[in-house]
């Protein structure tokens, strides 16, 4: 089946520049308001600790394809350490034809509630 996307207009130029800090705690505050728990990292060095300090070991994470988590080094500590269940090898491992359902299944795992922002 082919489908052609609709043209989605201009690119907005506001999404080229980092988020403000005060930006960044507004949406801190909304997801905390929401049940998530949410923190405003001041480093890339400090957001990827505080994502490895919240998950316990043989936790069972799926972060799909985040640059953000690429950039920090957490996809490889995730996804290769052993430390963590990761879903994503496991996905990568199973047929897309014969294995259909099953990967939907690992794909809609989301047990990890906590986000990251960098300032």
């Amino acid at each position: 089946m082919d489908f052609t996307l609709p043209d989605p207009g201009p690119v907005n130029t506001d999404f080229a520049r980092p988020a403000s800090r005060a930006d960044l705690e507004r949406a801190a505050a909304a997801l905390a308001g929401r049940g998530f728990v949410a923190h405003v990292a001041d480093s890339g060095k400090e957001a990827r600790r505080l994502v490895l300090e919240a998950l316990p070991e043989r936790a069972e994470v799926h972060i799909a394809l985040s640059e953000t988590m690429r950039e920090l080094g957490l996809t490889s500590e995730i996804d290769e350490s052993g430390r963590y269940e990761a879903i994503r090898p496991r996905l990568n491992a199973l047929d897309r034809v014969t294995h259909d359902r099953e990967r939907r299944k690992l794909g809609a795992v989301r047990l990890l509630r906590h986000r990251i922002w960098r300032a």
